[in-house]
């Protein structure tokens, strides 16, 4: 099933921290604005919204009324996401939790496994790579999974570790990907990590892309025209979900692809129905 949102920011716009009854009222000014749709903002005014949303029409035009009130442009938070929610054959696995204690000291990797939250069983490490215990190592190697390779992490902690740690490293790519349908791969606002590399050619376009870098013909929804038209193009992005060519996918069952500012792997669906039975990883990763 194809999901689109659009995402937001409302009420803090020229907010000056520091002055807790200020924000205090803030906050209490957002949650009038936006319960009547039964909307849970976070901080600073930020939210999300389903485009199918019932009375997402009334909710657009009360935001407009208001950045006309106020003479603004939203800038903060501003922006649209397609995804894929439903079943596939690969999926990105990000790590949910942090593991703060492994390091590289010249050498080899290490860690101190006792001020690691016994239970977490992978977790995002050093430079935010992932990092896993025995006990996942074991389900790997007992449904013999492919394409995942461990590098042992010293533990140098003053305690007997109650769990081995590795950092996990995928050994085979993901393949070939498809630009998201709007973007047009030659604009010149497109951020130098999705422009062609000589030595990596060109990385698929799908991750936060400024809106002034899509085609000026796309074919993009009404209601998506209708928000964009209360931000700074400048400030918004737009984020597509990922799609390759099957003819290039990887044999294996994990894969490293890229992941702008954070380490991951993907998975193929045999390897996370497998470690989500073993309560190994979490459909929230």
């Amino acid at each position: 099933m194809i999901k689109e949102y659009i995402f937001f920011s409302i009420g803090f716009e020229d907010m000056d921290w520091g002055h807790k009854q200020e924000e205090a009222n803030r906050n209490a000014f957002v949650k009038e604005f936006t319960s009547p749709f039964n909307i849970k903002c976070g901080f600073a005014g930020q939210g999300r919204v389903p485009l199918d949303m019932p009375y997402i029409d009334i909710f657009l035009d009360k935001l407009k009324s208001y950045a006309d009130s106020k003479k603004i442009l939203f800038s903060k938070n501003c922006g649209y996401v397609r995804s894929y929610e439903g079943d596939s054959e690969w999926y990105k696995f990000l790590p949910s939790r942090s593991i703060e204690t492994t390091e590289y000291d010249g050498c080899i990797m290490t860690c101190k496994a006792t001020n690691i939250p016994v239970d977490i069983n992978v977790g995002s490490g050093f430079y935010a790579y992932p990092f896993v215990t025995d006990k996942f190592k074991k389900v790997v190697d007992d449904n013999n999974l492919k394409g995942l390779e461990f590098l042992w992490c010293k533990d140098v902690g003053r305690f007997a570790p109650a769990k081995q740690w590795y950092m996990a490293i995928a050994t085979e790519f993901i393949g070939r990907g498809l630009d998201a349908p709007w973007v047009d791969v030659n604009s010149k606002s497109l951020p130098e990590y999705q422009k062609f590399s000589r030595d990596l050619g060109r990385i698929s376009s799908n991750f936060h892309i400024p809106a002034k870098c899509l085609y000026k013909d796309a074919p993009i929804p009404q209601r998506l025209l209708i928000y964009l038209s209360m931000c700074d193009i400048e400030k918004f992005t737009i984020t597509f979900y990922e799609r390759f060519l099957r003819e290039y996918l990887p044999k294996t069952d994990f894969a490293f692809g890229y992941f702008p500012g954070w380490q991951g792997f993907y998975i193929s669906k045999r390897a996370k129905d497998i470690l989500l039975q073993s309560n190994l990883i979490h459909e929230m990763d």
